[in-house]
Parts: C-alpha cells; sequence; structure tokens
C-alpha cells in the first residue's frame, strides 16, 4: 500500500489499518461542493468508524507490480466508457469492503467477479496490456473468505484450481492462463507468446469456455510431453453438487460470473463436505468420469493398474459437445477395457442427452472416495453388470 493517500480510495484503506494503530476512533467524510461565483463550501457525507477489517487487508494483493495504481491510472487515460466502468465498479467494490463492517462475504464475491471481468477486458485489448500489467495472483484468503458454502462456489473454486504437473513436480498451465495472455512469476508480466492458450470469453457459456479450454489443455500437454493428463485438481468438489449441476439445479450463469475472478486465486488444497449426501449421477457421468480424472488418482484409488495409463481422447470430447453421448460412452468404455478397467459388457443407457453440461461436469475434481463410490454405484444399481478392477 502507498505510504500515503492520494484519493478517497486510498483513504478509506487506510482507515481499516493506520487508524487502529494510531487509536483514532472516526474519520468524518467531507465533498467540496462549488457555488455561483467559485465559492466552495464543504459538505459532511458520512463518518467512517476505524475498526480492524482484516478482510480488508486482502486488497493489499492487488498492489503487486503497483498494479490497482495503474489500472485507475490506464482507466482515466483510456476514457472508454467500458474500462471507466469497470473502474468505478472495482472502487466501488474497495471502497465498501474497507469500510464495511457486517458480512463482508458478498462483497468480496463481487469483487472477484469484478477482478475476473477486468483480467478479461485486458486479454482483448492490446493497448490496455501496454499500460497496465495482469490482474496479480491472489491469496487463497479470497476464497475462504468469499465462500458462501453454496454449490456454485464449490464448483468454480474446483475449477479454478485446475493445473498440470510438471516432471519435476512444478505446477504448469494454471486456469488464468485461459483467461489471458500471461506468463507465470512472482510479478505479474505480460507473455504475448502464451496468447494462444487464451479460450475464455465473456458472456460465453460455462460450459463452451471449459470444453474449449480443456481441448487447449490437452493439446499444450501433447507438446510439452507432461507425464500427466492437465487435469491435476488443487481442490475437489462435492458429488452431491456434481450431480446438481447435472439435475439442472446450479446457477450457471452465478457459476460464470464468479469463475473467472476464483481463477485469479492461489486455490487452496480440501474440498468435498466431511459427509456427502447420496446423489443420483447418470450412467454417462460414473463411467467416463475416470477418462478424466490423472492417472496418478486412478493409481493411488487402485482403479487402475500401476503399469497402465488412461488416455483421454479428443474424440470423445467431440462427441460429447455434438450431443452424441451414447457415442461417447461406447468409445469411452473401449478406452477403459484397454487401459484393464472393465466395466460390463455393454454400454448402459446413458442417462442424460445433455452432453454439453456433462462434459463440463466431467471437467470438476472430485475427491478419491467419490471417484471409488462411481463403479461401486454402477454395479450396485444393476447386479447382472459386473465391475472387474485388474490390479
Amino acid at each position: 500500500m502507498n505510504a500515503y493517500a492520494k484519493d478517497g480510495l486510498d483513504f478509506a484503506r487506510a482507515v481499516s489499518r493506520l487508524g487502529v494503530e494510531r487509536g483514532i476512533t472516526a474519520f468524518q467524510r467531507y465533498a467540496f461542493l462549488m457555488r455561483s461565483g467559485k465559492a466552495y463550501f464543504a459538505t459532511p457525507l458520512n463518518r467512517i468508524a476505524v475498526e480492524r477489517n482484516p478482510t480488508a487487508d486482502l486488497i493489499d494483493d492487488l498492489d503487486a507490480g503497483n498494479w490497482l495504481s495503474r489500472f485507475r491510472r490506464h482507466a482515466r487515460a483510456e476514457g472508454a466508457n467500458r474500462v471507466l466502468s469497470l473502474a468505478r465498479r472495482l472502487e466501488d467494490a474497495v471502497f465498501e469492503l474497507t469500510t464495511a463492517r457486517d458480512d463482508q462475504a458478498p462483497i468480496l464475491r463481487r469483487l472477484l467477479v469484478i477482478l475476473g471481468d477486468i483480467q478479461l477486458y485486458l486479454a482483448r485489448s492490446p493497448k490496455a496490456r501496454e499500460s497496465c500489467p495482469p490482474v496479480p495472483s491472489l491469496s487463497g484468503k479470497w476464497l475462504a473468505r468469499a465462500d458462501d458454502g453454496s454449490a456454485e462456489m464449490a464448483l468454480a473454486a474446483s475449477l479454478a484450481g485446475i493445473h498440470a504437473m510438471g516432471r519435476e513436480g512444478q505446477w504448469l498451465l494454471p486456469m488464468r492462463g485461459h483467461l489471458a495472455p500471461e506468463q507465470s512469476g512472482r510479478r505479474p508480466a505480460w507473455d504475448e507468446n502464451a496468447h494462444h492458450g487464451v479460450t475464455w470469453h465473456a458472456g460465453a457459456d460455462v460450459a463452451d469456455n471449459l470444453t474449449s479450454s480443456l481441448r487447449r489443455r490437452l493439446l499444450q500437454a501433447e507438446k510439452g510431453e507432461l507425464p500427466d493428463k492437465p487435469v491435476q485438481p488443487a481442490r475437489t468438489a462435492p458429488l452431491a453438487d456434481v450431480a446438481a449441476w447435472l439435475a439442472g439445479e446450479v446457477d450457471e450463469q452465478r457459476l460464470a460470473e464468479v469463475l473467472p475472478g476464483l481463477m485469479l486465486v492461489r486455490i487452496p488444497g480440501g474440498g468435498g463436505r466431511p459427509m456427502e449426501r447420496s446423489a443420483p449421477l447418470p450412467a454417462a457421468y460414473r463411467l467416463l468420469k475416470p477418462l478424466f480424472c490423472t492417472d496418478e488418482q486412478l493409481h493411488r484409488t487402485h482403479l487402475l493398474p500401476p503399469e497402465a495409463s488412461l488416455p483421454l481422447e479428443a474424440g470423445i470430447l467431440r462427441r460429447l459437445e455434438s450431443g452424441d453421448v451414447a457415442g461417447a460412452l461406447e468409445q469411452g468404455m473401449r478406452r477403459l477395457r484397454a487401459a484393464g478397467l472393465r466395466t460390463g459388457l455393454h454400454a448402459p443407457a446413458p442417462g442424460t442427452r445433455q452432453g454439453r453440461r456433462l462434459l463440463a461436469a466431467l471437467v470438476v475434481p472430485i475427491s478419491d472416495p467419490a471417484l471409488q463410490s462411481l463403479l461401486r454405484l454402477e454395479t450396485e444399481e444393476d447386479p447382472s453388470k459386473t465391475t472387474t478392477l485388474n490390479h
């Protein structure tokens, strides 16, 4: 944070921190209004009580590379309605967060949505990227303090934490790379050569954005010769929330709004609920899900022989996109058998015709126990089918 306040926003941030340290109880805010004859008079606006506000400290993340000041300066210089609107929304949310005393989580969620919108704007504007770096990486506390326990937040957090694991154990291909052409590092910096990784489009359906991103990740993985599929999870979502999405019970608009902002957060590990309630899942999801898991997870859960691998073929993605769920299921079961994981002689009825939504839900990382339960569910529902796991 800057050493001195240049405007009302900086002042409000100082209030939440320095006021407490100096023993000040409140600040009075005034506006200077000009009357006729250029005569000014001061009008009191509101009184801001001084209390320690730990949530407001999260705004410090936006000071990396002087990003907050640089974006606001760019918005004033550019003057276009779009970027000025983004800057005003950002300033209003930051000001509200620094002065709020109760229930700050909704404000923080709104701020995450705004930051995601800004990153998408920067991705589309080469001129903006010349004067402003990408939104800095945000700490995991943003998720912890914004989470409302909803299915939308759980799904978005698990999707936002997807990455790839390099041969030396380094994290590669973070999801935020699909928002704007940036390179990883301690300081936010643009890498125009990475523009091919940008797949996210503002206003597009979340299933379309996820499908485009997964296809790009698979292509990048092939070029980079990664040791595993580029769907390594940092966090998992409960199966009940996945089932709710497949059943059309999730607010996809809200999910689409919050996901880009959470892609800017360093998602902490964890996920799932201590006791997940049972939830009906289509047969197509239960049988195709192993293909969307890393081989590491499949080996760890003893669903795949140690020497085997289970690649995800692009043809399965294309079939699901086109709504050919039965065809995707047949192709997927051939891959499962070839890898040594057999789930019956014939493909069951898919249980859903929503191919695009199914594909998006399959991308969501789930926990090891949840993954192990999927094939057990298939066997229990139809005793005539046997599930054989080769170890």
